[in-house]
């Protein structure tokens, strides 16, 4: 009869929207299982990843810390230089002095400056070698952050598909359910063996 064709079709229909239903779900729930292994992955990377940002953090304030002490050493040194050089130069002038007291040599202000600057040189390349490791070691600690940084946004980032792909899942779960319940199958049991 029209009746129990039609019964049968609509049956058949909701049998199909079921193995929809079961096909959608089981796709969310892979998508799922995928996004916390990855997660769980790149929350291993990331912990490494801050732990290096981390050492190069504190190896940056070592060299930063190393810099400030060469160069306070060496403007101490030339200030004292500087002092040395005008109190030295005041009292050749007051004594109108133009030979050495101490050797008798004819005096040279500009080699005056020359050998004073000299007690500067080792000072000035410590200051110039400091500069330069604090200045590696700054490249390599924005690099270090920058990397931690752009990686943890990606990982937020999958943390948030994580959870879409959660209500995804629920909610088709949910519609299986329904479907389920409408077909009359007991959805405390498993649904697949119920539809073959």
């Amino acid at each position: 009869s029209f009746d129990e064709k039609s019964k049968k079709e609509a049956a058949k229909s909701e049998l199909e929207n079921i193995c929809r239903a079961i096909d959608e779900s089981e796709k969310a729930q892979k998508e799922v299982a995928a996004l916390r292994t990855e997660i769980a992955d790149e929350t291993l990377r990331l912990a490494a990843l801050k732990e290096t940002s981390d050492k190069a953090e504190q190896v940056f304030q070592a060299m930063k810390a190393e810099y400030e002490r060469a160069d306070k050493r060496l403007t101490t040194m030339q200030m004292s230089v500087k002092e040395t050089l005008v109190n030295l130069r005041h009292r050749l002038q007051e004594q109108h002095a133009d030979t050495c007291p101490l050797c008798g040599q004819p005096i040279d202000h500009d080699h005056l400056d020359d050998d004073f600057s000299g007690i500067l040189t080792p000072l000035e390349a410590e200051q110039k070698r400091a500069a330069e490791a604090c200045r590696q070691a700054t490249l390599r600690r924005d690099a270090a952050r920058d990397t931690y940084k752009n990686f943890d946004g990606a990982h937020q980032n999958k943390r948030r598909q994580l959870e879409a792909a959660d209500k995804k899942l629920s909610k088709a779960k949910e519609t299986l359910e329904t479907k389920a319940r409408a077909a009359g199958l007991d959805v405390s049991e498993p649904i697949v063996p119920q539809t073959e």
